[in-house]
């Protein structure tokens, strides 16, 4: 379940502002990301990982596509780590997280030496991703005992 808060974040940002609107619109957006640096919890970046994953597959194999997700995935990969890092206080072992880790660092890695989000390699680091998540998840099941 997403936070109120940042839903109406996102809502706020979803139409893009007239030219005059530019400067607040990017200020909004800034002050979005902190809010997301600083209070999501594991689960919420990985959700928009998730979903940034699955508006990828639609994009172009441009370089400069490449580059634009790569460095949304950047923000959102630090974004997880951050929020894993608080949850650790709460007691969340960071270790559980090593395989998503893991394949969003392989797909850094690939978009750095591709260039291309449209490639099958992409793709696949890309599934890797969705897998680790799933894995994640049905050990958290199995853990709660259903």
């Amino acid at each position: 379940m997403r936070d109120p808060k940042h839903a109406e974040q996102m809502r706020q940002l979803v139409s893009r502002p007239a030219s005059d609107d530019l400067e607040p619109f990017e200020s909004r957006l800034r002050q979005a990301w902190r809010d997301a640096e600083e209070s999501w919890m594991p689960g919420q970046a990985i959700g928009e990982i998730l979903s940034y994953l699955d508006r990828v597959e639609f994009f172009t194999g441009s370089d400069l596509t490449a580059s634009s997700v790569q460095r949304r995935m950047r923000w959102l990969t630090a974004v997880l780590r951050e929020s894993v890092r608080r949850a650790q206080d709460i007691g969340l072992d960071p270790g559980r997280l090593t395989g998503i880790f893991s394949a969003l660092s392989g797909h850094d890695a690939l978009l750095s030496s591709e260039r291309t989000v449209a490639g099958l390699s992409a793709k696949a680091a890309r599934d890797l991703i969705r897998l680790e998540v799933a894995y994640l998840r049905v050990e958290q099941t199995r853990a709660l005992g259903h």
